[in-house]
């Protein structure tokens, strides 16, 4: 008895992502210029649901809408285009359901020699709950305030200095990197969260068939590897995978190609989240 009363209990929480599907084809393919559909599992504790997301371009600003069992979320996006000088991108997205409600406001581009990422969020839960896309294993993000600050400074063609510091209750970390490009770029660094640790990263192109390897190694009290590998196939498609890994053992695994996504994730139970993205107009 009420292993049924839980199904049931469970059931119109799964019958959200499919309303925002069935407003789509409502509105029709010449309002909507993307439909995202996909399924996300979690074996402990056991979670499933249907995932959608939507884009909608309006004049300058890319309105998007999303959908799983426990939440429904909107976003707008744009950007303030500054010529020769930069670029800076701007957005603001909110989420509201069973699971909570969450808040957050970013910022990030360019101007000048300067680059940098601004982000502020607010959860009432832990991110994940609201958005499965936000679960991150190796740095997961918990309920309350959260921020980054990052800071890139082109010292010259070659070398760049950067600052991060960011806040996720109850840690702050603090990260300094000096970058130098050759044929590669070379990035070394010293950050503090909860311990001292060293970084080391690499970016650069491997053979002559256009693969780019970007990889960054923090070690010391904390230990950690991300490393991503970008390949054109074709002219068209591109495979892009992804890695993480930290101590103690957890890990995520990602995958990208034409418009299929998936991404795996481990800390102690095992997570998949499959996408396709239709695309519906310019």
């Amino acid at each position: 008895m009420a292993g049924g009363q839980k199904s049931r209990a469970i059931a119109p929480r799964l019958i959200a992502p499919y309303l925002v599907l069935v407003a789509a084809v409502l509105l029709g393919p010449g309002h909507a210029q993307s439909l995202t559909l996909g399924s996300y599992g979690r074996l402990t504790p056991e979670y499933l649901t249907p995932t959608v997301e939507l884009g909608y371009p309006a004049g300058e600003i890319a309105l998007g809408l999303r959908a799983q069992r426990d939440a429904l979320g909107v976003s707008a996006e744009s950007a303030l285009d500054l010529s020769a000088v930069g670029r800076i991108r701007y957005g603001a997205r909110a989420s509201v359901g069973f699971a909570g409600w969450g808040l957050e406001a970013f910022a990030d581009g360019g101007v000048a020699q300067i680059a940098g990422d601004v982000r502020l969020r607010y959860a009432s839960t832990a991110p994940a709950n609201l958005w499965v896309g936000d679960r991150d294993p190796i740095a997961p993000l918990s309920a309350g305030f959260s921020g980054l600050l990052s800071v890139r400074y082109r010292l010259s063609s070659t070398h760049t200095a950067g600052l991060l510091l960011s806040y996720n209750a109850p840690l702050l970390t603090a990260e300094a990197t000096y970058a130098l490009r050759d044929t590669g770029t070379f990035t070394l660094g010293l950050g503090y969260k909860a311990g001292l640790y060293g970084l080391l990263g690499w970016r650069g192109e491997l053979g002559d068939d256009g693969a780019l390897l970007e990889a960054l190694l923090p070690a010391g009290y904390t230990n950690e590897l991300e490393a991503t590998l970008t390949t054109p196939l074709d002219e068209e498609n591109t495979l892009k995978l992804r890695v993480g890994l930290a101590y103690p053992w957890v890990g995520k695994l990602g995958a990208e190609y034409a418009n299929f996504r998936l991404d795996a994730a481990y800390d102690g139970s095992l997570a998949l989240w499959l996408r396709y993205r239709l695309d519906l107009g310019e």
